[in-house]
């Protein structure tokens, strides 16, 4: 004899609190625990520690700093680099330090990633920090993502960002920061990245993880949490 559920809409409800709730506690458990990332803890904070070519969009100072993998051809992380960089700002008008970190990890799906990092490298050279993210936001408005992208707009992107024409299409052809992003790609792999965007919030003794576009609340929630421990030094 078949028994049939009544209170169908009370058990989706439940089902659907304990979905978030899992949601929540997973990226609370993927923090700096030891064996349950890729690497060993002294490596992972090695990788994760500013370097002197990472561009910094934010407070370079910041005692909590996201480090964000992505690709310029991913729709995903087009839509968490906007959201990112809303967050920095309204943490920073809050007077409240934050930094972001972009770095470059291309999934090799889409060819024109690639070279498209490489010409955000050639702007921050010219211009730094200020014209690295300004030529970002500049391209992933622009790109369609998907490998979409007109190639042929890249040296006006980078005028707009400020950087000078001939000195950037010189840049481009040297090919010099291919090497640098190579770097970046692989210290995603060692730090166990497999889906971008991959957004790792650090703070002085935890490190907290945020695989996707997940919503701003999840990842505000995380950066609460890092502020209570701060960047170490």
């Amino acid at each position: 004899m078949t028994r049939r559920i009544h209170n169908i809409p009370l058990l989706v409800f439940i089902l659907t609190v304990a979905l978030a709730s899992m949601s929540v506690l997973y990226y609370r458990v993927r923090q700096n625990m030891p064996g349950s990332q890729n690497g060993t803890q002294d490596q992972r904070r090695a990788t994760l520690s500013l370097q002197p070519n990472d561009y910094v969009l934010g407070d370079p100072n910041a005692t909590v700093v996201l480090f964000e993998y992505a690709d310029t051809e991913c729709p995903f992380c087009k839509r968490l680099y906007f959201k990112l960089e809303g967050i920095v700002s309204e943490y920073i008008q809050k007077g409240i330090p934050l930094a972001v970190v972009y770095r470059h990890a291309p999934l090799g799906i889409w060819d024109k990633s690639i070279t498209e990092a490489h010409a955000a490298e050639c702007v921050g050279a010219q211009q730094s920090a200020q014209g690295y993210y300004a030529f970002l936001g500049k391209l992933y408005t622009a790109t369609p993502s998907y490998n979409g992208l007109d190639m042929d707009i890249l040296p006006k992107l980078a005028t707009s960002a400020g950087a000078d024409g001939a000195i950037f299409v010189a840049c481009m052809d040297s090919l010099e920061y291919r090497d640098k992003i190579k770097e970046q790609k692989l210290s995603s792999a060692a730090l166990g990245v497999s889906t971008i965007p991959h957004v790792f919030i650090v703070s002085k003794d935890q490190i907290y993880e945020v695989v996707g576009n997940k919503p701003k609340s999840t990842i505000t929630f995380l950066i609460e949490q890092a502020l209570s421990r701060p960047f170490a030094e």
